[in-house]
């Protein structure tokens, strides 16, 4: 079961052209591969001139296929997680005029 509905897709594809909005990258597992392949065939359906990356992502190891080698997983997931939130806290010391969000899996 996809987590985005079809209502959604109008949605995306405007604040994507409105912001304009390049390449858009999807991180997680089974929902959101699903998800990315409905939004990929929404985008160019409608022309959306808006690429569309998933990165396959599970802490449970549930993504297998032929042309996986293998998928971001906890150990990763963490490292990379903490650089980046590292990162971002540096930026955002000395970019005080900016808010930064941060959203994780898990």
């Amino acid at each position: 079961m996809s987590t985005l509905g079809d209502e959604h897709f109008p949605v995306l594809a405007e604040s994507c052209k409105r912001h304009g909005i390049t390449g858009l990258v999807m991180v997680g597992a089974t929902h959101t591969l699903t998800d990315g392949a409905r939004v990929t065939e929404h985008f160019l359906k409608h022309k959306i001139d808006t690429d569309v990356v998933v990165i396959p992502s599970t802490l449970d190891g549930n993504i297998r296929h032929n042309f996986l080698q293998t998928s971001l997983g906890f150990d990763t997931a963490s490292k990379v997680y903490s650089q980046l939130i590292g990162n971002m806290l540096t930026d955002s010391a000395s970019a005080i005029k900016y808010w930064y969000f941060i959203r994780l899996m898990g």
